[in-house]
């Protein structure tokens, strides 16, 4: 978009987050399909890509490290203590409100848009669409 494009972060619901970075000791089911597919255009407007991302994030060095801990416990099957589980919890949720602040433009489902993380970080100003007697009109708050 160039030059002129505004700040951009697509917030995906935790079904797509844990199929990418799953968490052995979250029990978290992935049931519903998305249309997010990983590696394309896309991704790069990811918030939980944009969390491991030096050019986006100053904690993404502690977070990879920490993804490449679990993907080597879960693969020599040794449990995450619960103090290192906490730890990984509050770094991910604290890199993800850094993100969020510096963006102009969240892109996300209504459910996520309630979330603490929004509601906490932001000053959201609400946009929707709505059909009436079929025509296309725009709200705001």
């Amino acid at each position: 978009m160039g030059h002129d494009c505004p700040l951009i972060v697509r917030i995906y619901g935790t079904t797509i987050e844990r199929k990418e970075f799953p968490l052995p000791w979250d029990n978290f089911v992935t049931t519903k399909l998305s249309q997010y597919v990983r590696g394309t255009e896309l991704t790069k407007y990811a918030l939980h890509h944009m969390i491991r991302d030096p050019r986006e994030c100053r904690f993404a060095e502690k977070i990879r490290n920490y993804d490449a801990r679990i993907r080597n416990q879960t693969e020599e099957k040794q449990p995450m203590s619960s103090e290192d589980k906490t730890k990984y919890k509050k770094l991910i949720f604290d890199a993800k409100c850094a993100v969020i602040k510096r963006k102009e433009v969240i892109l996300c489902t209504c459910h996520t848009s309630g979330s603490r993380l929004i509601k906490s970080n932001t000053n959201i100003k609400q946009v929707f669409f709505v059909f009436l007697s079929g025509e296309l009109q725009l709200f705001h708050n």
